[in-house]
């Protein structure tokens, strides 16, 4: 049966509550689309330089060679379910709800900011950790941003390429956020100049709780380098459109085998299940510059 609704729409709108969000650079970096359809949605790429013409008076008028493309926004379905004793099903309502709040608020808060990071960024599957089949854009897909190639590992490598990737995005993109792995920003951070000073005071001794850098919003979590040697994306983020669907209630399950581990009477377990519908999409593939390991070709 359904037990709690949590207003995850609600939720994302209070500052508050993004505030204290731990992990996740999606969110932090992004403005939340106010609404999204379930499915695939066009939308125009209205992104990109327009130059206007100076002309004169009755004078014609030139075309404004400006390209708009049908871009896309598809949706995708996260649930998380976990199992408990059957014994939460003898506390009192308030408790029960007070269990179910605070587990919510650890699904919303953590993990799944977390898990937007993966899916969006990387295209994978939070729990098997492999490329997901549904999810048909992401960051780090060729064609989808700009491939910085990554020459290394080390502080002054990150920096270098760091340099490399605001200049390939400059000419068209002004660059208003940077998303960094939780281990490149404390590489950049231990950087010094020769007198013995930060190269990076912003980012504090050990690149921990990143909120600025260089003067751009930013960012860092561990699951922007999990996958694909990724060490920092940075760029417009405005181009990164993303928003919830639907918002579901959390299901208190008594019977059946609702994920594949075994009878829950025969256990003496109840599961608790909470599912949202997200979309994303990437306005304009020049947009984002990511410093990552070259894909390998087959």
């Amino acid at each position: 049966m359904a037990f709690a609704t949590v207003d995850v729409a609600k939720q994302f709108s209070d500052e508050s509550f993004v505030a204290k969000i731990r992990g996740g650079v999606i969110s932090k970096l992004t403005n939340r689309l106010p609404q999204v359809m379930i499915g695939d949605t066009e939308y125009f790429d209205l992104s990109g330089r327009t130059k206007g013409e100076v002309v004169g008076e009755a004078a014609a008028k030139s075309p404004t060679p400006t390209a708009h493309p049908l871009r896309h926004i598809k949706t995708v379905k996260l649930q998380y379910t976990e199992r408990f004793s059957d014994e939460f099903l003898v506390f009192n309502d308030q408790k029960k709800l007070n269990i179910i709040n605070e587990l919510a608020a650890k699904w919303m808060g953590s993990d799944f900011q977390r898990d937007l990071d993966t899916i969006v960024i990387h295209g994978i599957n939070p729990l098997s950790g492999q490329l997901s089949t549904v999810v048909s854009d992401y960051i780090t897909k060729t064609g989808s941003s700009i491939l910085v190639p990554s020459t290394g590992t080390t502080a002054d490598a990150i920096n270098t390429d760091l340099k490399t990737a605001i200049a390939d995005i400059a000419d068209e993109f002004g660059a208003n956020g940077i998303a960094f792995s939780n281990t490149a920003a404390a590489k950049l951070a231990g950087l010094k100049t020769a007198a013995g000073a930060p190269v990076y005071p912003s980012l504090g001794s050990f690149g921990l709780n990143v909120e600025s850098f260089e003067g751009l919003k930013a960012a860092a979590s561990k699951e922007v380098g999990e996958y694909n040697g990724v060490q920092a994306i940075v760029g417009d983020w405005d181009a990164l459109r993303w928003g919830i669907a639907a918002e579901f209630p959390v299901d208190l399950i008594q019977y059946g085998d609702p994920d594949g581990q075994g009878d829950l009477r025969r256990y003496n377990q109840v599961a608790l299940r909470y599912e949202v519908i997200f979309g994303f999409g990437i306005a304009n593939p020049d947009a984002l510059a990511v410093i990552m390991t070259p894909p390998t070709t087959d």
